[in-house]
């Protein structure tokens, strides 16, 4: 193509087919730029985020050395299976330490960090680029267990997960996390999707100490100077956790509870929260949530007016169980299904031992294994019969928290038995390009750091490790040294709790409480 005078301008992995027989073909070729005719002129301005060079993004004059750029991109997600916006590609140090970790063979990690270069200067020509490769696959190089080898990772050490902990939050108020309109976002009905909700929930798990200092200053500043940004926030028309009152009640309850929000300014009654009774089960948006949302509050003091709400919720819940033990809901999962009406009576016997509540968890966990025991359970595919969903809110891990949970509680070890065999069916190196909490590899490490305190099994610390240093190695961290990261390899950042960066804090602070011991944080209920 090059050959020709053309670029192509647009080098992306959804941009090339392979036949049966190797055959690639170049689609998508609208970007192409016509070198000898200067045309179009000015050249296209669009392209995809991650694949495009400084220059191009700048609508520059097209080179060659755009399309380098962009193969190096290419190169990257190839070898990593992950966009390249996950990557702190700015930073070539710390960029070739990621590729390292992630096992991008050795003879590539210097051509793709060149091809990635700011300075179009200092990358290399397409021939350069292709002897690097036929050297890689010549049949001295075909070693492909050294390719793919791994080491054995070390758990980190306290100081490791707290200097880590420090830089996140700090990360958390910078620019580009920390936009008022989306930080704040005035939809009523946002609950716990909202960023500064699920930060405030954080915040308050976690206290308020050197590392969150910085978080706990920037709201209350913000509060100071708006004392109104959370007024609407009781306005919602939804009742539930994740959208509703029920989430917005519980960010604004935390509010209060890190002195971000004085005790004396006013506000509607606690009870004004949970004003109307949600029209589902499920643990997002229905009673299960209004249920959780309520025990959080409630444990930090008690208002006669939620514990009676707390109350009907409860019997609601256990009104809807059937004799065998399940729940007239389509879905298994935590988000909206069994699991999270379990979760919340699991939760709530922790808040109030009762034996009636005993019964009804054991009902539900008996009824539940037996719907992961199918041959094809829900998170399978149909056809393959391969776990497609390892996820904490729509996946294996959340139901295999519930079973941990279960066995917690009622001492059974049919329970801790079927935890394991969920969790073991998950890749122990997983490399996914989501590292939320809701769906990705921040939950998984909240299931593993669960069953390592319950199990005291070493193999789940083994693989809360490669998460750890996964995550660790990809942080992208500004001039100042405040870490953030890509959640989705996605054109924008996230700071909320169940999609964004403070999912990922949330992760760091139970591993904490699990490396470190702490046992006042180990009694405390928590949201996950």
């Amino acid at each position: 193509m090059h050959d020709a005078g053309f670029l192509h301008r647009d080098i992306t992995p959804d941009n090339f087919l392979i036949t049966k027989k190797n055959v690639v073909y170049m689609i998508d070729l609208e970007l192409a730029y016509a070198m000898g005719e200067v045309h179009p002129s000015p050249p296209f301005a669009l392209g995809t985020p991650g694949f495009m060079s400084p220059e191009q993004r700048l609508r520059r004059v097209p080179t060659i050395k755009e399309d380098i750029y962009g193969l190096g991109a290419l190169l990257l997600s190839t070898f990593t299976n992950l966009p390249p916006l996950k990557f702190d590609v700015e930073n070539p140090d710390v960029l070739r330490r990621a590729m390292s970790f992630l096992g991008v063979p050795k003879q590539m990690l210097h051509i793709i960090q060149r091809c990635l270069s700011e300075d179009k200067n200092e990358r290399p020509d397409l021939s350069e680029i292709n002897l690097t490769i036929n050297k890689l696959f010549t049949s001295e190089n075909k070693n492909k267990s050294q390719m793919l080898k791994r080491t054995e990772l070390q758990l980190p050490s306290c100081y490791d997960i707290d200097h880590l902990l420090h830089y996140a939050f700090k990360g958390l108020i910078d620019e580009d996390l920390s936009d008022k309109y989306i930080l704040y976002r005035k939809h009523l009905n946002a609950g716990l999707t909202i960023p500064v909700q699920g930060i405030l929930y954080t915040l308050a798990e976690y206290g308020v100490n050197s590392n969150s200092q910085i978080v706990h200053s920037f709201f209350k500043k913000d509060y100071e100077d708006d004392c109104s940004i959370y007024q609407s926030t009781l306005e919602a028309d939804l009742p539930g956790l994740f959208c509703g009152l029920a989430g917005n009640a519980l960010g604004l309850y935390c509010a209060f509870d890190t002195g971000i929000i004085p005790r004396e300014d006013v506000y509607p009654p606690t009870a004004d929260w949970f004003r109307s009774t949600a029209p589902t089960l499920g643990l997002a948006d229905g009673i299960s949530g209004q249920a959780l949302a309520a025990i959080l509050i409630l444990q930090q003091g008690l208002d006669p007016s939620v514990e009676s709400k707390l109350k009907d919720l409860i019997s609601l819940m256990l009104s809807h169980q059937t004799a065998e033990g399940s729940w007239p809901l389509e879905q298994l999962r935590l988000a909206d299904g069994s699991a999270g009406v379990l979760f919340s009576l699991i939760k709530y016997y922790k808040y109030r031992p009762d034996e009636k509540i005993k019964h009804a968890i054991r009902k539900g966990l008996d009824a539940l294994t037996s719907a992961v025991n199918k041959p094809v359970p829900q998170w399978r595919h149909n056809q393959s019969k391969e776990v497609v969903d390892v996820s904490l809110m729509g996946g294996i891990s959340g139901i295999a928290l519930i079973f941990l949970y279960g066995y917690e509680l009622l001492n059974e070890m049919k329970y801790k038995v079927t935890a394991d065999k969920m969790l073991t069916e998950i890749d122990e190196h997983p490399n996914s390009f989501d590292f939320s909490l809701e769906s990705g590899l921040a939950g998984v490490g909240v299931a593993y750091t669960e069953a390592a305190r319950i199990t005291g099994d070493h193999k789940w610390k083994t693989r809360i490790s490669w998460i750890y240093h996964l995550l660790d190695h990809m942080k992208i961290s500004n001039h100042r040294g405040h870490v953030s990261w890509n959640m989705r390899g996605l054109n924008h950042q996230d700071a909320s709790l169940l999609s964004g960066n403070a999912g990922i804090i949330y992760f760091l602070i139970r591993l904490h409480t699990l490396i470190c011991a702490d046992p006042a944080a180990v009694q405390k209920i928590t949201l996950i």
